[in-house]
């Protein structure tokens, strides 16, 4: 059964918002789309419910980060979605839970799978462009000033705020990053505090309104 016209109106649009670098689009994908795709990567790998939801979370970051890749002729967004999903949860196989989320912004060849079967009404054709799509837009300069004051950051500060990206609850385990980085919980909490308030305020430096 192919979707309706509605449907697929509704995924271009939401498309169309998440390549204009519009947040609220990803939030909207995430609670339309997420849990759908959440309860197939549990079949699929047979994973449990909290695992499942990792995974959507590495997928919902890797969605962000590949926003300019999608290509509507190829694939539903749904798909898309699905797609980095499925090749999150076998990064978390192969490489482990850690690596899999130190892999969250990898998007170039390993989601290039020839096909998948989708989660929408029946199976699908699906890909994604490659780095010379003429649909691939340069990142906005909010997000570079982003990236730049990240990159910026002491070592474990820089670790710490690229974990909380992945974490599915805003911020990853203060424990889980204290063994990792063989610090006090207490020192995670610090060094996280530390690196917000650089981020606030060297964002408001550079003209931008954060929170």
């Amino acid at each position: 059964m192919e979707q309706s016209t509605p449907q697929l109106d509704e995924q271009l649009d939401l498309a169309l918002r998440l390549m204009d670098d519009d947040e609220s689009a990803l939030a909207t994908i995430i609670k339309r789309y997420g849990p759908a795709i959440a309860i197939a990567i549990s079949r699929r790998f047979g994973l449990n419910e909290q695992d499942a939801e990792d995974v959507l979370s590495i997928a919902s970051h890797r969605l962000w980060e590949a926003r300019h890749r999608y290509d509507d002729g190829v694939a539903t967004l749904r798909t898309y979605f699905y797609r980095i999903a499925v090749n999150a949860a076998r990064d978390a196989f192969k490489h482990g839970w850690q690596k899999a989320r130190a892999l969250c912004v990898d998007v170039g060849a390993e989601n290039d799978v020839d096909t998948i079967a989708s989660v929408d009404n029946g199976p699908e054709q699906c890909g994604c462009t490659n780095a010379g799509s003429p649909k691939q837009r340069q990142p906005s300069k909010k997000l570079k000033d982003l990236a730049e004051i990240i990159d910026g950051l002491p070592p474990a500060q820089q670790h710490i705020i690229r974990r909380d990206s992945c974490a599915r609850d805003d911020v990853a385990c203060s424990s889980w990053l204290a063994d990792e980085l063989g610090i006090a919980v207490a020192s995670v909490r610090v060094y996280r505090g530390r690196a917000m308030e650089t981020i606030r305020r060297q964002m408001r430096e550079r003209g931008h309104d954060v929170p």
